[in-house]
């Protein structure tokens, strides 16, 4: 692998990270406006979703347990670090796989949710059974999901344009 490729690299997971980012986003608002519909992203009985749950997890372990108010603070930081953790991923993957990128962001969004939302985020006791979650939360779950996919593409794409692939 020579020096070009590698730059190569860094530059799709850059940008990849920086689409992850953006794409957490446009899934935030994509739930602002479901809740205004009526549609209730998933939580636990006390309110808390899985990012304040995993927040405080991570907090505890390393510092201190969190205050209701630093967990709602924390929640979405962890949503936009793992957010650019996978869109940095997906950066990898589109110069290791290139054919894969040609699918688009859409359906490793739905590799995202179907690994993290329905079977490792209730798996390690951040959110109720899939078995016991409302339809509609899964639909809504998938479609802010297909958000984030395509928001990663197209900056993604567009960020790689901007500074030469």
């Amino acid at each position: 692998m020579g020096m070009r490729h590698d730059r190569s690299v860094v530059k799709s997971v850059l940008a990849g990270a920086v689409g992850g980012f953006i794409g957490s986003y446009a899934m935030n608002l994509f739930h602002s406006a479901a809740k205004a519909v009526g549609e209730q992203p998933a939580s636990s009985g006390n309110g808390e979703d899985a990012t304040q749950k995993t927040a405080s997890a991570l907090s505890q372990m390393v510092f201190r347990p969190l205050t209701k108010k630093e967990k709602q603070a924390a929640g979405p930081v962890v949503h936009y670090a793992f957010g650019a953790l996978m869109g940095a991923v997906h950066g990898a993957l589109r110069v290791a796989a290139p054919q894969a990128a040609s699918i688009g962001g859409v359906p490793f969004s739905a590799a995202i949710w179907f690994g993290a939302d329905e079977v490792a985020v209730p798996a390690l006791g951040l959110a109720a059974s899939p078995l016991e979650t409302p339809a509609p939360q899964h639909a809504s779950a998938f479609a802010a999901h297909a958000v984030y996919g395509i928001v990663l593409e197209v900056v993604h794409s567009g960020i790689l344009r901007m500074i030469g692939d």
